[in-house]
Protein backbone atom coordinates (compact mmCIF):
# COMPACT_ATOMS: atom_id res chain seq x y z
CA UNK A 1 0.00 0.00 0.00
CA UNK A 2 1.27 3.44 -0.79
CA UNK A 3 2.33 5.63 2.11
CA UNK A 4 0.07 8.57 2.79
CA UNK A 5 1.33 12.03 1.97
CA UNK A 6 -0.84 13.50 4.72
CA UNK A 7 1.22 11.68 7.32
CA UNK A 8 4.36 13.68 6.55
CA UNK A 9 3.09 17.12 5.77
CA UNK A 10 2.46 19.64 8.50
CA UNK A 11 -0.36 22.09 8.75
CA UNK A 12 -1.53 24.55 11.35
CA UNK A 13 -5.16 25.08 12.21
CA UNK A 14 -5.90 27.82 14.68
CA UNK A 15 -8.96 27.07 16.79
CA UNK A 16 -10.34 29.89 18.94
CA UNK A 17 -11.97 28.89 22.22
CA UNK A 18 -13.27 31.24 24.93
CA UNK A 19 -10.98 31.94 27.88
CA UNK A 20 -12.12 30.29 31.10
CA UNK A 21 -10.82 29.09 34.46
CA UNK A 22 -9.88 25.45 35.18
CA UNK A 23 -9.54 23.41 38.35
CA UNK A 24 -7.69 20.25 39.33
CA UNK A 25 -8.33 18.07 42.36
CA UNK A 26 -10.58 20.73 43.83
CA UNK A 27 -7.98 23.51 43.53
CA UNK A 28 -8.47 26.43 41.16
CA UNK A 29 -5.88 26.82 38.44
CA UNK A 30 -4.88 30.28 37.33
CA UNK A 31 -7.04 31.89 34.69
CA UNK A 32 -5.29 31.26 31.39
CA UNK A 33 -5.56 32.86 27.98
CA UNK A 34 -4.37 29.72 26.21
CA UNK A 35 -1.11 28.92 24.47
CA UNK A 36 1.08 31.48 22.80
CA UNK A 37 3.01 30.44 19.69
CA UNK A 38 6.16 29.53 21.63
CA UNK A 39 4.29 27.36 24.12
CA UNK A 40 2.38 25.62 21.32
CA UNK A 41 5.59 24.88 19.41
CA UNK A 42 7.11 23.43 22.60
CA UNK A 43 4.15 21.12 23.17
CA UNK A 44 4.04 19.97 19.55
CA UNK A 45 7.76 19.13 19.64
CA UNK A 46 7.29 17.14 22.85
CA UNK A 47 4.29 15.31 21.40
CA UNK A 48 6.13 14.22 18.28
CA UNK A 49 9.21 13.06 20.19
CA UNK A 50 6.95 11.22 22.62
CA UNK A 51 5.56 9.11 19.77
CA UNK A 52 8.95 8.40 18.22
CA UNK A 53 10.44 7.18 21.49
CA UNK A 54 7.40 5.35 22.82
CA UNK A 55 6.68 3.31 19.72
CA UNK A 56 10.00 3.05 17.91
CA UNK A 57 12.94 3.39 20.29
CA UNK A 58 13.39 -0.09 21.83
CA UNK A 59 15.44 0.55 24.97
CA UNK A 60 14.42 -1.50 28.01
CA UNK A 61 13.66 1.67 29.95
CA UNK A 62 11.44 3.13 27.24
CA UNK A 63 9.56 -0.17 26.92
CA UNK A 64 8.87 -0.17 30.67
CA UNK A 65 8.04 3.52 31.05
CA UNK A 66 4.69 4.64 32.42
CA UNK A 67 3.82 6.79 29.42
CA UNK A 68 0.74 8.36 30.98
CA UNK A 69 2.73 9.79 33.84
CA UNK A 70 5.61 10.68 31.53
CA UNK A 71 3.29 12.57 29.16
CA UNK A 72 1.69 14.61 31.94
CA UNK A 73 5.02 15.52 33.53
CA UNK A 74 6.56 16.25 30.14
CA UNK A 75 3.82 18.71 29.23
CA UNK A 76 4.43 20.59 32.47
CA UNK A 77 8.17 20.76 31.96
CA UNK A 78 8.41 21.79 28.31
CA UNK A 79 5.58 24.30 27.97
CA UNK A 80 7.51 27.21 29.43
CA UNK A 81 10.75 26.81 27.45
CA UNK A 82 11.64 30.31 26.26
CA UNK A 83 13.49 29.45 23.06
CA UNK A 84 14.85 26.57 20.98
CA UNK A 85 17.97 26.19 23.12
CA UNK A 86 15.88 25.88 26.30
CA UNK A 87 13.46 23.49 24.60
CA UNK A 88 16.28 21.20 23.41
CA UNK A 89 17.69 21.18 26.95
CA UNK A 90 14.35 20.28 28.54
CA UNK A 91 13.56 17.56 26.00
CA UNK A 92 17.01 16.08 26.52
CA UNK A 93 16.53 16.09 30.29
CA UNK A 94 13.21 14.28 29.86
CA UNK A 95 14.07 11.64 27.26
CA UNK A 96 17.74 10.75 27.63
CA UNK A 97 17.27 9.09 31.05
CA UNK A 98 14.96 6.50 29.43
CA UNK A 99 16.46 6.59 25.91
CA UNK A 100 20.21 7.31 26.27
CA UNK A 101 20.97 7.15 22.54
CA UNK A 102 18.32 9.73 21.62
CA UNK A 103 19.61 13.21 20.82
CA UNK A 104 17.69 16.52 20.76
CA UNK A 105 19.40 19.57 19.28
CA UNK A 106 18.71 22.93 17.74
CA UNK A 107 17.75 22.50 14.11
CA UNK A 108 20.79 23.06 11.90
CA UNK A 109 23.37 22.10 14.53
CA UNK A 110 25.21 18.78 14.83
CA UNK A 111 23.21 15.90 16.28
CA UNK A 112 26.04 14.07 18.01
CA UNK A 113 26.24 10.28 18.27
CA UNK A 114 26.52 7.47 20.78
CA UNK A 115 28.93 4.61 20.12
CA UNK A 116 28.32 1.05 21.35
CA UNK A 117 30.06 0.17 24.58
CA UNK A 118 32.11 -2.59 22.95
CA UNK A 119 32.54 -4.29 19.59
CA UNK A 120 29.15 -4.57 17.91
CA UNK A 121 29.69 -8.17 16.78
CA UNK A 122 29.52 -9.26 20.42
CA UNK A 123 26.08 -7.71 20.84
CA UNK A 124 22.49 -8.22 19.78
CA UNK A 125 20.31 -5.67 18.01
CA UNK A 126 16.79 -4.89 19.24
CA UNK A 127 13.94 -3.25 17.28
CA UNK A 128 10.19 -2.94 17.63
CA UNK A 129 7.77 -5.05 15.56
CA UNK A 130 4.23 -3.71 15.52
CA UNK A 131 1.16 -5.43 14.11
CA UNK A 132 -1.08 -2.41 14.33
CA UNK A 133 -0.16 -0.70 17.56
CA UNK A 134 -0.99 -2.71 20.65
CA UNK A 135 -2.70 -0.01 22.66
CA UNK A 136 -4.48 -2.11 25.27
CA UNK A 137 -2.47 -5.23 25.99
CA UNK A 138 -3.00 -8.61 24.31
CA UNK A 139 -5.77 -8.48 21.74
CA UNK A 140 -7.18 -10.45 18.85
CA UNK A 141 -4.95 -9.34 15.99
CA UNK A 142 -2.85 -6.37 17.15
CA UNK A 143 0.40 -6.79 19.00
CA UNK A 144 3.71 -5.06 19.73
CA UNK A 145 6.93 -6.83 20.63
CA UNK A 146 10.65 -6.25 20.51
CA UNK A 147 12.63 -8.47 18.13
CA UNK A 148 16.25 -9.50 18.83
CA UNK A 149 18.99 -10.73 16.48
CA UNK A 150 22.80 -11.06 16.68
CA UNK A 151 24.39 -7.90 15.34
CA UNK A 152 25.86 -9.68 12.29
CA UNK A 153 22.48 -11.15 11.34
CA UNK A 154 20.69 -7.86 11.94
CA UNK A 155 23.15 -6.06 9.65
CA UNK A 156 22.19 -8.43 6.84
CA UNK A 157 18.44 -8.26 7.55
CA UNK A 158 16.70 -5.26 5.98
CA UNK A 159 13.94 -5.60 8.55
CA UNK A 160 16.32 -4.37 11.26
CA UNK A 161 17.20 -0.67 11.33
CA UNK A 162 20.85 0.23 11.82
CA UNK A 163 21.41 1.36 15.44
CA UNK A 164 24.08 3.79 14.21
CA UNK A 165 21.78 5.44 11.63
CA UNK A 166 18.97 7.08 13.61
CA UNK A 167 15.79 8.66 12.38
CA UNK A 168 16.42 12.40 12.11
CA UNK A 169 13.30 14.57 12.25
CA UNK A 170 12.50 18.25 12.60
CA UNK A 171 10.18 18.53 15.60
CA UNK A 172 9.32 22.19 15.04
CA UNK A 173 9.96 24.93 17.54
CA UNK A 174 13.56 25.22 16.31
CA UNK A 175 14.59 21.73 17.48
CA UNK A 176 15.24 18.40 15.81
CA UNK A 177 15.83 14.88 17.08
CA UNK A 178 17.92 11.84 16.24
CA UNK A 179 16.12 8.71 17.42
CA UNK A 180 17.72 5.29 16.81
CA UNK A 181 15.04 2.83 15.73
CA UNK A 182 17.23 -0.04 16.95
CA UNK A 183 19.67 -0.34 19.83
CA UNK A 184 22.42 -2.72 20.90
CA UNK A 185 21.92 -5.12 23.80
CA UNK A 186 24.01 -7.58 25.78
CA UNK A 187 22.95 -10.36 28.11
CA UNK A 188 21.86 -7.81 30.72
CA UNK A 189 19.70 -5.63 28.50
CA UNK A 190 19.82 -2.72 26.08
CA UNK A 191 22.83 -0.43 26.00
CA UNK A 192 23.60 1.93 27.55
CA UNK A 193 21.49 1.13 30.60
CA UNK A 194 18.81 3.59 31.65
CA UNK A 195 16.21 4.15 34.33
CA UNK A 196 12.47 3.74 33.89
CA UNK A 197 9.69 6.09 34.87
CA UNK A 198 7.97 4.24 37.66
CA UNK A 199 4.30 3.24 37.22
CA UNK A 200 1.93 5.80 38.64
CA UNK A 201 0.40 3.64 41.36
CA UNK A 202 -2.24 5.65 43.15
CA UNK A 203 -1.87 8.61 40.82
CA UNK A 204 -5.23 10.21 40.06
CA UNK A 205 -5.66 11.95 36.71
CA UNK A 206 -8.23 14.68 36.23
CA UNK A 207 -9.39 16.50 33.12
CA UNK A 208 -9.53 19.62 35.28
CA UNK A 209 -5.74 19.62 35.15
CA UNK A 210 -4.44 21.42 32.08
CA UNK A 211 -1.28 19.29 31.69
CA UNK A 212 -3.35 16.11 31.87
CA UNK A 213 -5.61 17.35 29.09
CA UNK A 214 -2.61 18.23 26.95
CA UNK A 215 -1.06 14.81 27.64
CA UNK A 216 -4.28 13.04 26.62
CA UNK A 217 -4.22 14.86 23.29
CA UNK A 218 -0.58 13.84 22.77
CA UNK A 219 -1.19 10.19 23.62
CA UNK A 220 -4.28 9.91 21.42
CA UNK A 221 -2.75 11.78 18.49
CA UNK A 222 0.38 9.64 18.46
CA UNK A 223 -1.21 6.20 18.41
CA UNK A 224 -3.15 7.28 15.32
CA UNK A 225 -0.28 9.19 13.72
CA UNK A 226 1.76 6.00 13.54
CA UNK A 227 -0.90 3.34 12.87
CA UNK A 228 -4.14 4.60 11.31
CA UNK A 229 -4.50 2.73 7.98
CA UNK A 230 -6.83 5.14 6.18
CA UNK A 231 -4.99 8.47 6.17
CA UNK A 232 -4.72 8.30 2.38
CA UNK A 233 -8.51 8.75 2.25
CA UNK A 234 -8.60 11.56 4.81
CA UNK A 235 -8.51 15.17 3.67
CA UNK A 236 -7.95 16.56 7.17
CA UNK A 237 -4.39 17.59 8.08
CA UNK A 238 -3.60 15.35 11.03
CA UNK A 239 -0.70 17.61 11.99
CA UNK A 240 -3.11 20.53 11.90
CA UNK A 241 -5.45 18.66 14.23
CA UNK A 242 -2.63 18.40 16.77
CA UNK A 243 -2.13 22.17 16.84
CA UNK A 244 -5.88 22.79 17.05
CA UNK A 245 -6.49 20.18 19.73
CA UNK A 246 -3.65 21.37 21.96
CA UNK A 247 -4.87 24.96 21.73
CA UNK A 248 -8.42 23.91 22.59
CA UNK A 249 -7.36 21.57 25.40
CA UNK A 250 -5.36 24.35 27.04
CA UNK A 251 -8.48 26.49 27.30
CA UNK A 252 -11.14 23.89 28.07
CA UNK A 253 -12.78 24.56 31.41
CA UNK A 254 -14.19 21.16 32.32
CA UNK A 255 -14.25 17.49 31.43
CA UNK A 256 -17.19 17.72 29.03
CA UNK A 257 -15.80 20.65 27.08
CA UNK A 258 -12.57 18.67 26.74
CA UNK A 259 -14.62 15.67 25.57
CA UNK A 260 -15.82 17.82 22.68
CA UNK A 261 -12.20 18.73 21.88
CA UNK A 262 -11.25 15.06 21.64
CA UNK A 263 -14.33 14.26 19.57
CA UNK A 264 -13.55 17.09 17.17
CA UNK A 265 -10.04 15.69 16.77
CA UNK A 266 -11.23 12.12 16.12
CA UNK A 267 -13.88 13.42 13.72
CA UNK A 268 -11.00 14.50 11.49
CA UNK A 269 -10.07 10.85 10.91
CA UNK A 270 -13.23 10.30 8.83
CA UNK A 271 -13.54 6.88 10.42
CA UNK A 272 -16.96 5.33 11.03
CA UNK A 273 -15.56 3.39 13.98
CA UNK A 274 -13.98 6.54 15.42
CA UNK A 275 -15.31 7.23 18.90
CA UNK A 276 -14.33 9.01 22.09
CA UNK A 277 -15.86 7.63 25.27
CA UNK A 278 -15.77 9.20 28.71
CA UNK A 279 -16.91 7.41 31.83
CA UNK A 280 -18.04 10.69 33.38
CA UNK A 281 -20.53 11.40 30.60
CA UNK A 282 -24.19 10.92 31.48
CA UNK A 283 -26.60 10.41 28.60
CA UNK A 284 -29.63 11.09 30.77
CA UNK A 285 -33.12 10.80 29.35
CA UNK A 286 -34.10 10.74 25.68
CA UNK A 287 -37.02 11.73 23.49
CA UNK A 288 -39.33 8.70 23.13
CA UNK A 289 -39.36 8.64 19.35
CA UNK A 290 -37.32 7.82 16.29
CA UNK A 291 -36.68 10.15 13.40
CA UNK A 292 -34.82 10.20 10.10
CA UNK A 293 -33.60 12.59 7.43
CA UNK A 294 -36.19 12.02 4.72
CA UNK A 295 -36.69 14.08 1.58
CA UNK A 296 -34.50 16.81 3.03
CA UNK A 297 -36.50 17.08 6.26
CA UNK A 298 -36.20 15.76 9.81
CA UNK A 299 -39.20 13.43 9.89
CA UNK A 300 -40.65 11.46 12.78
CA UNK A 301 -40.65 7.77 11.85
CA UNK A 302 -41.93 6.19 15.07
CA UNK A 303 -43.48 7.31 18.35
CA UNK A 304 -42.44 5.12 21.28
CA UNK A 305 -44.71 6.40 24.05
CA UNK A 306 -48.39 7.22 24.41
CA UNK A 307 -47.25 10.36 26.24
CA UNK A 308 -46.25 11.81 22.86
CA UNK A 309 -49.62 13.39 22.06
CA UNK A 310 -49.73 15.65 19.05
CA UNK A 311 -46.81 13.98 17.26
CA UNK A 312 -47.16 11.24 14.64
CA UNK A 313 -45.07 9.47 12.01
CA UNK A 314 -44.68 11.68 8.96
CA UNK A 315 -44.56 14.93 10.93
CA UNK A 316 -41.55 17.09 10.09
CA UNK A 317 -39.54 18.64 12.92
CA UNK A 318 -38.61 22.19 11.92
CA UNK A 319 -36.82 23.39 15.07
CA UNK A 320 -35.39 21.79 18.22
CA UNK A 321 -35.21 24.06 21.25
CA UNK A 322 -35.42 27.07 18.95
CA UNK A 323 -32.68 26.01 16.50
CA UNK A 324 -33.38 24.92 12.96
CA UNK A 325 -33.34 21.14 12.81
CA UNK A 326 -30.66 20.89 10.14
CA UNK A 327 -28.43 23.36 12.00
CA UNK A 328 -28.84 21.33 15.20
CA UNK A 329 -27.83 18.18 13.33
CA UNK A 330 -24.80 19.84 11.77
CA UNK A 331 -23.61 20.97 15.19
CA UNK A 332 -23.70 17.32 16.28
CA UNK A 333 -21.98 16.21 13.08
CA UNK A 334 -18.95 18.43 13.74
CA UNK A 335 -18.08 16.08 16.62
CA UNK A 336 -18.79 12.80 14.81
CA UNK A 337 -16.29 10.70 12.90
CA UNK A 338 -17.51 8.93 9.80
CA UNK A 339 -16.22 7.88 6.40
CA UNK A 340 -19.49 8.81 4.70
CA UNK A 341 -22.07 11.55 5.09
CA UNK A 342 -24.84 9.02 5.62
CA UNK A 343 -23.16 7.44 8.67
CA UNK A 344 -22.36 10.84 10.21
CA UNK A 345 -25.98 11.90 9.75
CA UNK A 346 -27.29 8.67 11.28
CA UNK A 347 -25.16 9.13 14.39
CA UNK A 348 -26.19 12.77 14.63
CA UNK A 349 -29.85 11.76 14.46
CA UNK A 350 -29.33 9.39 17.37
CA UNK A 351 -27.42 11.91 19.48
CA UNK A 352 -30.06 14.56 18.85
CA UNK A 353 -32.60 12.46 20.74
CA UNK A 354 -30.64 12.85 23.99
CA UNK A 355 -32.06 15.24 26.56
CA UNK A 356 -29.10 15.46 28.93
CA UNK A 357 -30.40 16.81 32.24
CA UNK A 358 -33.58 18.29 30.75
CA UNK A 359 -37.04 16.91 31.47
CA UNK A 360 -38.46 18.03 28.12
CA UNK A 361 -37.56 19.63 24.82
CA UNK A 362 -39.44 22.08 22.65
CA UNK A 363 -40.01 21.33 18.98
CA UNK A 364 -41.79 23.11 16.19
CA UNK A 365 -43.41 20.64 13.81
CA UNK A 366 -45.16 20.61 10.47
CA UNK A 367 -47.96 18.05 10.58
CA UNK A 368 -48.62 15.72 7.69
CA UNK A 369 -50.59 15.92 5.50
CA UNK A 370 -52.22 19.27 6.32
CA UNK A 371 -48.81 21.03 6.74
CA UNK A 372 -50.05 23.03 9.72
CA UNK A 373 -47.37 24.24 12.15
CA UNK A 374 -47.40 23.66 15.90
CA UNK A 375 -45.06 24.14 18.85
CA UNK A 376 -44.90 21.18 21.24
CA UNK A 377 -43.22 20.45 24.54
CA UNK A 378 -42.02 16.85 24.29
CA UNK A 379 -41.39 15.02 27.59
CA UNK A 380 -38.10 13.16 27.93
CA UNK A 381 -37.99 9.63 29.30
CA UNK A 382 -35.30 7.39 30.80
CA UNK A 383 -34.16 4.85 28.18
CA UNK A 384 -35.11 1.97 30.48
CA UNK A 385 -38.72 3.21 30.62
CA UNK A 386 -38.89 3.27 26.83
CA UNK A 387 -37.37 -0.23 26.65
CA UNK A 388 -39.90 -1.49 29.19
CA UNK A 389 -42.80 -0.02 27.22
CA UNK A 390 -41.54 -1.57 23.97
CA UNK A 391 -41.07 -4.96 25.63
CA UNK A 392 -44.78 -5.10 26.42
CA UNK A 393 -45.64 -5.00 22.71
CA UNK A 394 -45.84 -8.35 20.85
CA UNK A 395 -42.40 -9.06 19.37
CA UNK A 396 -42.12 -8.82 15.61
CA UNK A 397 -41.25 -12.02 13.84
CA UNK A 398 -37.72 -12.31 12.51
CA UNK A 399 -38.66 -14.81 9.76
CA UNK A 400 -42.07 -15.32 8.21
CA UNK A 401 -43.87 -15.98 4.92
CA UNK A 402 -44.83 -12.48 3.84
CA UNK A 403 -46.55 -13.62 0.63
CA UNK A 404 -47.21 -17.12 -0.70
CA UNK A 405 -43.76 -18.76 -1.13
CA UNK A 406 -41.97 -15.44 -0.45
CA UNK A 407 -40.21 -15.12 2.88
CA UNK A 408 -38.90 -12.19 4.90
CA UNK A 409 -35.76 -12.73 7.04
CA UNK A 410 -34.63 -10.01 9.48
CA UNK A 411 -30.87 -10.57 9.75
CA UNK A 412 -30.74 -8.00 12.53
CA UNK A 413 -32.68 -10.27 14.90
CA UNK A 414 -32.62 -13.87 13.71
CA UNK A 415 -30.10 -16.26 15.23
CA UNK A 416 -28.45 -19.34 13.73
CA UNK A 417 -30.79 -21.81 15.43
CA UNK A 418 -33.88 -20.03 14.07
CA UNK A 419 -32.36 -19.92 10.61
CA UNK A 420 -31.48 -23.61 10.67
CA UNK A 421 -35.00 -24.55 11.74
CA UNK A 422 -36.46 -22.54 8.86
CA UNK A 423 -34.32 -24.11 6.14
CA UNK A 424 -36.98 -26.67 5.20
CA UNK A 425 -39.45 -23.85 4.53
CA UNK A 426 -36.92 -21.57 2.86
CA UNK A 427 -35.87 -24.38 0.52
CA UNK A 428 -39.37 -24.27 -1.00
CA UNK A 429 -39.39 -20.48 -1.36
CA UNK A 430 -39.63 -18.69 -4.69
CA UNK A 431 -38.32 -15.46 -3.19
CA UNK A 432 -36.49 -14.42 -0.03
CA UNK A 433 -35.97 -10.87 1.24
CA UNK A 434 -33.10 -10.49 3.70
CA UNK A 435 -33.22 -7.30 5.78
CA UNK A 436 -29.82 -5.89 6.78
CA UNK A 437 -30.63 -2.30 7.67
CA UNK A 438 -28.23 -2.13 10.59
CA UNK A 439 -26.08 -4.69 12.36
CA UNK A 440 -26.55 -8.48 11.98
CA UNK A 441 -27.93 -10.33 14.96
CA UNK A 442 -26.85 -13.80 16.02
CA UNK A 443 -26.86 -15.57 12.67
CA UNK A 444 -23.51 -17.15 11.77
CA UNK A 445 -22.37 -15.85 8.34
CA UNK A 446 -20.92 -19.27 7.57
CA UNK A 447 -24.32 -20.91 8.15
CA UNK A 448 -26.09 -18.21 6.14
CA UNK A 449 -23.87 -17.81 3.08
CA UNK A 450 -23.06 -21.51 2.74
CA UNK A 451 -26.74 -21.96 1.77
CA UNK A 452 -26.70 -19.09 -0.74
CA UNK A 453 -23.86 -20.33 -2.97
CA UNK A 454 -22.89 -23.38 -5.01
CA UNK A 455 -19.18 -22.49 -5.10
CA UNK A 456 -16.63 -21.60 -2.40
CA UNK A 457 -16.70 -17.90 -1.50
CA UNK A 458 -14.67 -15.56 0.68
CA UNK A 459 -15.09 -12.26 2.46
CA UNK A 460 -13.45 -9.08 1.20
CA UNK A 461 -9.72 -8.44 1.60
CA UNK A 462 -8.57 -7.80 5.18
CA UNK A 463 -5.13 -6.19 5.49
CA UNK A 464 -3.42 -5.89 8.87
CA UNK A 465 -0.76 -3.13 9.12
CA UNK A 466 2.80 -4.13 9.98
CA UNK A 467 4.58 -1.02 11.22
CA UNK A 468 8.34 -0.59 11.38
CA UNK A 469 8.80 3.12 10.65
CA UNK A 470 7.16 6.19 12.21
CA UNK A 471 4.58 8.45 10.57
CA UNK A 472 3.00 5.61 8.55
CA UNK A 473 5.98 5.71 6.19
CA UNK A 474 6.26 2.54 4.08
CA UNK A 475 3.52 0.89 6.15
CA UNK A 476 3.19 -2.72 5.00
CA UNK A 477 -0.07 -4.65 4.98
CA UNK A 478 -0.44 -8.39 5.37
CA UNK A 479 -3.61 -9.99 4.04
CA UNK A 480 -4.99 -12.46 6.56
CA UNK A 481 -7.93 -13.91 8.54
CA UNK A 482 -10.55 -13.65 5.78
CA UNK A 483 -13.66 -15.82 5.83
CA UNK A 484 -13.58 -18.88 3.60
CA UNK A 485 -17.06 -20.33 3.15
CA UNK A 486 -17.88 -23.66 1.54
CA UNK A 487 -21.31 -24.42 0.04
CA UNK A 488 -23.66 -26.61 2.10
CA UNK A 489 -27.00 -28.24 1.50
CA UNK A 490 -29.69 -27.21 1.21
CA UNK A 491 -28.97 -24.56 -1.40
CA UNK A 492 -31.64 -21.86 -1.35
CA UNK A 493 -32.45 -21.42 -5.02
CA UNK A 494 -35.02 -18.65 -4.57
CA UNK A 495 -34.72 -15.17 -6.05
CA UNK A 496 -33.11 -13.04 -3.36
CA UNK A 497 -32.99 -9.40 -2.39
CA UNK A 498 -31.06 -7.74 0.43
CA UNK A 499 -32.32 -4.50 1.98
CA UNK A 500 -29.62 -2.22 3.38
CA UNK A 501 -28.83 1.43 4.07
CA UNK A 502 -26.37 3.71 5.83
CA UNK A 503 -26.91 2.01 9.19
CA UNK A 504 -25.06 -1.09 7.97
CA UNK A 505 -21.44 -0.85 9.13
CA UNK A 506 -18.44 -3.12 9.69
CA UNK A 507 -19.61 -6.74 10.15
CA UNK A 508 -22.78 -5.88 8.22
CA UNK A 509 -20.61 -4.63 5.36
CA UNK A 510 -18.55 -7.82 5.41
CA UNK A 511 -21.82 -9.62 4.76
CA UNK A 512 -23.06 -7.17 2.15
CA UNK A 513 -19.66 -7.23 0.40
CA UNK A 514 -20.14 -10.95 -0.24
CA UNK A 515 -23.59 -10.27 -1.67
CA UNK A 516 -22.18 -7.52 -3.89
CA UNK A 517 -19.16 -9.42 -5.24
CA UNK A 518 -20.83 -12.76 -5.89
CA UNK A 519 -24.14 -11.32 -7.09
CA UNK A 520 -26.18 -13.28 -4.56
CA UNK A 521 -29.21 -11.05 -5.05
CA UNK A 522 -30.42 -7.54 -5.66
CA UNK A 523 -29.26 -4.92 -3.15
CA UNK A 524 -32.17 -2.62 -2.38
CA UNK A 525 -31.94 0.67 -0.54
CA UNK A 526 -29.02 3.06 -0.01
CA UNK A 527 -25.21 2.87 0.36
CA UNK A 528 -23.82 1.38 3.55
CA UNK A 529 -21.64 3.25 6.07
CA UNK A 530 -18.34 2.64 4.25
CA UNK A 531 -16.27 1.50 7.24
CA UNK A 532 -14.96 -2.01 7.87
CA UNK A 533 -12.10 -3.65 9.75
CA UNK A 534 -11.31 -4.70 13.29
CA UNK A 535 -11.31 -1.86 15.78
CA UNK A 536 -8.50 -0.87 18.13
CA UNK A 537 -9.03 0.75 21.54
CA UNK A 538 -6.84 2.94 23.72
CA UNK A 539 -7.59 3.82 27.34
CA UNK A 540 -6.43 7.32 28.24
CA UNK A 541 -5.95 9.10 31.57
CA UNK A 542 -8.90 10.59 33.48
CA UNK A 543 -11.48 8.11 32.19
CA UNK A 544 -11.31 8.84 28.45
CA UNK A 545 -10.81 6.27 25.70
CA UNK A 546 -10.67 6.29 21.91
CA UNK A 547 -11.75 3.72 19.33
CA UNK A 548 -10.66 3.56 15.69
CA UNK A 549 -10.35 1.15 12.77
CA UNK A 550 -7.01 -0.62 13.09
CA UNK A 551 -6.91 -2.56 9.82
CA UNK A 552 -7.59 -1.86 6.15
CA UNK A 553 -10.40 -3.57 4.25
CA UNK A 554 -10.50 -3.56 0.45
CA UNK A 555 -13.23 -4.97 -1.74
CA UNK A 556 -12.80 -8.42 -3.26
CA UNK A 557 -11.28 -6.89 -6.40
CA UNK A 558 -8.82 -4.76 -4.41
CA UNK A 559 -10.73 -1.51 -4.87
CA UNK A 560 -11.54 0.94 -2.11
CA UNK A 561 -14.26 0.20 0.44
CA UNK A 562 -13.55 2.94 3.01
CA UNK A 563 -15.79 5.91 2.33
CA UNK A 564 -17.52 4.02 -0.49
CA UNK A 565 -19.36 1.12 1.11
CA UNK A 566 -21.73 -1.21 -0.68
CA UNK A 567 -23.90 0.50 -3.29
CA UNK A 568 -27.45 -0.67 -4.04
CA UNK A 569 -28.34 -2.27 -7.34
CA UNK A 570 -31.85 -0.88 -6.83
CA UNK A 571 -31.86 2.53 -5.15
CA UNK A 572 -34.81 3.13 -2.84
CA UNK A 573 -35.61 5.48 0.02
CA UNK A 574 -38.54 6.09 2.34
CA UNK A 575 -40.85 9.02 1.70
CA UNK A 576 -42.71 11.21 4.11
CA UNK A 577 -46.03 10.03 2.70
CA UNK A 578 -44.98 6.41 3.09
CA UNK A 579 -43.89 6.95 6.68
CA UNK A 580 -47.23 8.60 7.52
CA UNK A 581 -49.11 5.69 5.94
CA UNK A 582 -47.09 3.11 7.89
CA UNK A 583 -45.53 1.61 4.78
CA UNK A 584 -42.07 0.05 4.50
CA UNK A 585 -41.20 1.26 1.02
CA UNK A 586 -37.81 -0.46 0.87
CA UNK A 587 -39.44 -3.79 1.70
CA UNK A 588 -42.10 -3.13 -0.94
CA UNK A 589 -39.37 -2.53 -3.55
CA UNK A 590 -37.48 -5.66 -2.47
CA UNK A 591 -40.65 -7.75 -2.80
CA UNK A 592 -41.08 -6.51 -6.34
CA UNK A 593 -37.54 -7.70 -7.08
CA UNK A 594 -38.14 -11.29 -5.90
CA UNK A 595 -41.66 -11.92 -7.25
CA UNK A 596 -42.16 -13.91 -10.41
CA UNK A 597 -41.98 -11.57 -13.41
CA UNK A 598 -45.57 -12.36 -14.48
CA UNK A 599 -46.83 -11.28 -11.07
CA UNK A 600 -45.81 -7.67 -11.75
Amino acid sequence: MRARAACVRAGIIILAVAVNAAAVEGRNERADSGLDDRQLANLVAFTRLLGYVRYFHPSDAAAATDWRRFAVEGMRQVEGAGDARALAHRLTALFVPIAPTVRVFRTGSAAGSVAPLREAQDLRVVAWRHVGLQAQGPGDIYGSRRAYAPAAEAAADRAFPDPLRPLVADLGGGVSCAVPLAVFADEHGTLPGARTVEPSSGMVYSARDRSTRLAIVALAWNVLQHSYPYFEFTSTSWYGSLYASLRAAARDVDDLQFLDTLRRMIAGLRDGHGLVNYRGESFGSVLPLRWGWIEGRLVVTEVLSDRMRGLAPGDAVLTIDGRAAERALREKEALISGATAQWIRIRALRRSLRCGGRSSRTVEIERYPDLSRHRLTVPCMPPEDIAAALSRAPPAESLFEIEPRIFYVDLGRIDSAQFERALVRLEQAEGIVFDLRGYPGGVDPFRLFSRLTTVPITSAQWHVPHIRLPDCVAMAFRRENEWSIQPRAPYLDARKAFITDGRAISYAESCMGIVEHYGLGEIVGAPTAGTNGNINIMELPAGYSIVWTGMKVLKHDGSRHHGVGIRPTIAAAPTRAGIAAGRDELLERALRAVRRPQAE
